[in-house]
């Protein structure tokens, strides 16, 4: 299978992905040995060389029964709901909206905020979602989406103010960007924070001006954007919450799994047409 392997220059060519994989060579003085079960960006390729100069590339458990589960609920969507919600200083029964709440960040957010005892309005793209949102504990859906199409401005504001306590928001996890993050500043408690951690919506659609953006000041309201990947050192700590979570059955996985390296490029698109739920993953 040697023309699977990229190596250098290579390796440029290659989309970008977070994978598990079995260590099958290793040379003089590499961080791993043969047989170690490793994560890192192998991306999408069955075989990739991976270098000392690969930092966040870490050791995992080799026993452990579901290596899959390194990529949902013990891997970066995961810790990335985590720490962005360390960052929301979220308080006992605060009113927490999540954007693309089946999402594989969007689901996870939502079952820490109702752990913290908030009230959490999730925002998906059909009935079918609402179901599943509503099994993970969400206090109240709004589907963004009907036979028409998507809710416009003022159809996604008037179903957000018959869900929300008062009225108003504390959180706002924002998963999407555009005219969905421009309906939630309008729906600001004063000093609510907003979380800025995706904008799918800039790749799907025209550039969007806020038209509340000013919200932020008048509410004295703090929005901050962050990379997981800066808390990679802390990352073990994340595994343990989380090991802890799913021991018990309090964290529910949920993975979208295809097989095959032919179906990566169906598999990405989900995650545009909003058909996925939870995780999206390739065996390969």
């Amino acid at each position: 299978m040697k023309d699977d392997i990229a190596t250098g220059e290579d390796n440029l060519g290659v989309p970008p992905a977070y994978g598990v994989a079995t260590v099958i060579a290793a040379g003089p003085g590499a961080k791993f040995e043969v047989g170690d079960l490793i994560w890192g960006d192998c991306g999408w390729r069955t075989h990739c060389v991976l270098t000392k100069e690969d930092r966040l590339t870490r050791k995992l458990n080799a026993d452990y029964p579901h290596p899959n589960h390194f990529l949902s609920v013990f891997g970066v969507t995961s810790f990335t709901a985590f720490f962005g919600l360390e960052l929301a200083k979220l308080k006992e029964g605060e009113t927490v909206v999540v954007s693309a709440a089946m999402g594989a960040v969007g689901q996870a957010v939502v079952q820490l905020a109702k752990r913290a005892g908030c009230f959490v309005v999730g925002l998906v793209s059909s009935e079918s979602k609402a179901d599943g949102l509503k099994a993970l504990g969400a206090d109240k859906v709004v589907v963004t989406k009907n036979d028409k199409g998507d809710l416009d401005y003022d159809g996604l504001r008037a179903a957000m103010q018959e869900v929300l306590p008062g009225g108003k928001l504390d959180v706002f996890w924002d998963n999407v960007g555009g005219e969905t993050l421009d309906v939630q500043l309008g729906l600001m408690k004063n000093h609510a924070r907003v979380i800025v951690c995706g904008r799918i919506s800039a790749f799907l659609d025209e550039p969007y001006r806020l038209r509340n953006y000013e919200q932020i000041l008048v509410q004295q309201a703090r929005m901050e954007g962050f990379l997981v990947t800066d808390y990679f050192p802390r990352f073990p700590e994340a595994t343990a919450f989380f090991g802890n979570l799913a021991k018990s059955g309090e964290f529910k996985v949920l993975e979208d799994v295809s097989e095959g390296l032919e179906t990566c490029p169906s598999a990405l698109a989900k995650l545009f047409n909003r058909t996925s739920v939870g995780k999206v993953l390739v065996k390969m």
